[in-house]
This record gives structure tokens, C-alpha cells and sequence, in this order.
């Protein structure tokens, strides 16, 4: 049985250094916010249930908070800042994907199926990139299915 809740407070936790990191910039500002929203697709299929981070690039006396989805049964994802605040930052956002589905086999069981994303996506290090235009829009994220 998967625990989406543990999926998700490891996807977090992971970020929040950052996080605090970026939100300690500029304290008493407020980032202005762009509408964005986009697809997720693994091997040009749409994925459902996928944690999206966008985490901007920091800039020196601005605010720069982060911003998370997840997406529903099409792929599709709005994102949202702390706060319940719709969007996103300008400018480039490296990107962090998580598999809230993902099988987490008890120690020493073996995985029932197979993995949907590969494990770099779920990093900094994992090289998904966007650039947040002036305007926000609709944005693609396309990663290639795990080789079986």
C-alpha cells in the first residue's frame, strides 16, 4: 500500500531548506506572481498524481518563493505558492518531480511494479529547467519513461 502522505512530506522536506533559504530574501516583500500552469507527461503519456516544484533562481534582495502542484487525472497542474497564492515567480525555475504513487515496499519486499519516474527528477541535480515568462502560460514537462 503506498502512503501518499510520506511521499509527499520526504518531497517537501527535501526542498525546505531551500526554501527557507529563499524566503529569508527580501523579508516583508512579496514576489509578484505570474498565472502558470502545464503538463506532465512520462513517456508522452500524460501522468496523474505527479508533485511539481518549481524552485526559482535566486536573486540577490528579492523575494523568490517556490511554488508546487500536483497533477490531476489529465497531467495537468496549477501552481500554487504558500498560502494558497496562484502562480508562480518570473524567470528560470529549475524543477523537482516526485511520483506521488509511487510503491514503497515494506524492507526487504520487492517492488509489485515497476517505477514511473526515474529518481533524479525527484532533485535540484535532476536537470528539468523552465523559464516563467512575463505573463505565465501553459508549460511542458516531458521526461522519458524508465527503460524496463
Amino acid at each position: 500500500m503506498i502512503d501518499k502522505a510520506m511521499v509527499m512530506k520526504r518531497f517537501v522536506m527535501r526542498a525546505g531548506a531551500f526554501v527557507l533559504l529563499v524566503a529569508s530574501y527580501g523579508c516583508g516583500k512579496q514576489a509578484r506572481l505570474v498565472p502558470v500552469e502545464g503538463i506532465v507527461r512520462i513517456g508522452g503519456e500524460p501522468a496523474a498524481n505527479i508533485a511539481v516544484q518549481f524552485l526559482p533562481d535566486a536573486v540577490a534582495g528579492e523575494p523568490r518563493p517556490s511554488s508546487f502542484a500536483t497533477t490531476d487525472d489529465e497531467g495537468i497542474f496549477r501552481l500554487l505558492v504558500a498560502g494558497d497564492r496562484q502562480g508562480a515567480v518570473v524567470g528560470q525555475h529549475s524543477i523537482i518531480l516526485a511520483d506521488c504513487d509511487e510503491e514503497r515496499p515494506a524492507q526487504g519486499e520487492r517492488l509489485q511494479r515497476p517505477p514511473r519516474l526515474h529518481g533524479r527528477y525527484s532533485t535540484m541535480a535532476g536537470g528539468l529547467r523552465a523559464t516563467v515568462e512575463e505573463d505565465g502560460g501553459r508549460l511542458e514537462i516531458d521526461v522519458p519513461a524508465i527503460q524496463k
